[in-house]
């Protein structure tokens, strides 16, 4: 059975389409990645290095009248963009219309009640621009780290959380620098928490709150 070592930026989704399979659950779900499983219960968050199993594709056959002219049509896959849009203040854009643009196209709509943009987006986009009011911010679409069992002790997956929402950690390289300390910091003082610095403990679990994974 063939092997993918996971690269920075690939989840689930993207890594079986490469392969051929439209549902990822194909993949994830086979009995080879029950470790797989364990190590990463949210199969969009993979660290680079993990290990992936690829099962062999089933073959399908459709039966058709010769003689005539058959159509087939293929879906694109597509993946679901949700980023919750917050004011200065730390308030909830709600109801305010957004601009995405990515792959070669644009998507319109409002946010919800809570401020979250939901976009469904073709599999192969791996950037967005997203246009709220008169501010924008450039997305990669699924190079979030995870924050547990990883070579860097989930640092870049604090430091991209912490960017995300708005934190400057400085460069997103999985080492626990002064301004990533300053960043979780600022993050504790806006959330009430004791100011330790430290990606440990109730700030680790108050930033997968806030972030949302």
């Amino acid at each position: 059975m063939p092997q993918h070592k996971v690269c920075q930026g690939e989840y689930l989704s993207l890594i079986a389409l490469a392969y051929g399979f439209r549902d990822w659950r194909k993949v994830y779900e086979h009995p080879r990645n029950e470790a797989l499983r364990k190590k990463r219960p949210d199969p969009n968050l993979l660290y680079p290095g993990d290990i992936v199993h690829i099962p062999e594709r089933e073959a399908r056959s459709h039966t058709c009248s010769t003689g005539q002219e058959h159509r087939f049509v293929f879906k694109r896959p597509q993946h679901e963009l949700r980023v919750k849009v917050l004011g200065q203040e730390g308030e909830p854009l709600r109801q305010q219309p957004f601009l995405v643009e990515g792959g070669g196209e644009m998507y319109e709509g409002t946010t919800d009640g809570e401020g979250v943009v939901v976009q469904s987006l073709p599999m192969q986009v791996e950037s967005v621009t997203l246009h709220v009011g008169e501010r924008q911010w450039t997305l990669q679409v699924g190079g979030l780290n995870p924050l547990e069992d990883t070579a860097d002790n989930g640092i870049s997956g604090v430091q991209a959380r912490l960017n995300n929402l708005g934190f400057d950690p400085g460069p997103i390289n999985g080492v626990l620098s002064e301004q990533t300390r300053q960043a979780l910091c600022s993050f504790e003082v806006l959330h009430g928490l004791p100011i330790t610095g430290q990606p440990q403990g109730r700030t680790l679990e108050k930033l997968k709150e806030v972030h949302g994974c």
